[in-house]
């Protein structure tokens, strides 16, 4: 092991009662009300993804099905939770079921949800994170990711997470474990599950795997029942701000980065946040990128930090203007706000794939 890279504490881990569980956490359990006849197109997509079999390690290497499978998932996560079974449905994972996990606190900052979509004919699972609600006044969203205020993680190891991010998680965290429990131990159907998200999402995304690879102190507790009751294809995340600082960075690299797979359209911004003026971080993992018209390709420098929100955020905004007019799309702006809409990402799969048909 590289003696530069952190290392993790082993303590046993905590059996206090559940953090935050005086709020009101939601759950719900949904599955697709479309009709059952040939006139509603299904997608091979999952089908694809799910055919990807592990390495010799027991690692899921990249496919760009399994990109379009979650980029769809983390992009309807932001609508209600009939219309993602229904989509997903037409993703190819036709009986699925869908659970909803929302907690929100606004005084706290607090405004997490997430879905569990879970399909045991296919035997998986994808967890999808909802991200910042760009088509809403959500505040609470925003400022989740402003408020920064680093916190170590994991304990005592010189690492540490966006502050925010942090919070959210675990504030989620219990009933989020006991869907995903229940969902295991329902016939022992799911073998197999996605991580993923979009904005907002993939940083939730994100710090949940790290919470899963990393966390031997029962800070997120029950992960030790969940490494062993799935296989975990891998972390797809879209338009993802970084989560911590170059420490943590080192750490999941070295213990994880192989299993994470970050897209980033064209000139995204958010991928670029937190800027360099709040701290150091850093992202990890592998890192693909595309623009309008050439569809996921590695890239082997991943993304670094804006200097300043101050300059860059004036910069996006005024590319997003620009790129509503044909003769101004063009201008090399070195940001933009238009790029990380999701349907960006959604999009950009269906190059690979033709056989993706709806939105």
């Amino acid at each position: 092991m590289d003696t530069d890279t952190p290392t993790i504490e082993q303590k046993p881990a905590s059996k206090s009662s559940q953090p935050f569980a005086h709020f009101n956490f939601q759950a719900t359990n949904i599955t697709p009300n479309l009709a059952a006849d040939a006139s509603i197109p299904t997608s091979d997509t999952a089908q694809k993804a799910l055919a990807v079999k592990a390495n010799s390690e027991g690692v899921y290497p990249y496919s760009a099905e399994a990109a379009e499978l979650n980029a769809i998932a983390s992009a309807w996560a932001y609508s209600d939770i009939q219309m993602l079974s229904n989509i997903m449905k037409q993703a190819g994972l036709t009986n699925n079921a869908v659970d909803e996990i929302h907690i929100k606190n606004g005084a706290l900052f607090l405004d997490t949800q997430a879905y569990l979509i879970r399909d045991p004919d296919k035997h998986i699972a994808i967890l999808a994170f909802r991200g910042t609600e760009l088509g809403s006044a959500n505040y609470i969203d925003m400022l989740t990711d402003i408020n920064v205020n680093p916190i170590e993680f994991p304990p005592n190891n010189n690492t540490y997470v966006h502050g925010g991010f942090y919070r959210g998680l675990l504030a989620a965290w219990p009933k989020l474990m006991e869907t995903l429990n229940e969902c295991c131990t329902e016939n022992d159907t799911i073998t197999d599950i996605y991580i993923t998200g979009h904005s907002l999402g993939g940083a939730l995304a994100c710090l949940a795997t790290a919470a899963i690879f990393l966390d031997t102190q029962g800070v997120f507790y029950g992960i030790d029942q969940l490494r062993d009751k799935l296989n975990f294809r891998g972390l797809y995340t879209y338009g993802q701000p970084m989560i911590g600082d170059h420490n943590l960075a080192k750490l999941c690299e070295h213990t994880f980065g192989d299993r994470v797979f970050r897209h980033i359209y064209n000139r995204d911004l958010t991928p670029r946040l937190p800027s360099r003026t709040v701290g150091r971080f850093k992202h990890f993992g592998e890192e693909y990128r595309c623009n309008r018209k050439e569809p996921w390709h590695r890239s082997f420098m991943n993304s670094r930090p804006v200097l300043t929100v101050g300059i860059s955020l004036p910069i996006a905004m005024t590319a997003f203007f620009a790129q509503q007019f044909g003769f101004s799309q063009n201008l090399p702006f070195s940001v933009s706000l238009a790029d990380h809409f999701p349907q960006n990402y959604i999009n950009a799969g269906k190059r690979v794939n033709a056989d993706i048909n709806f939105p």
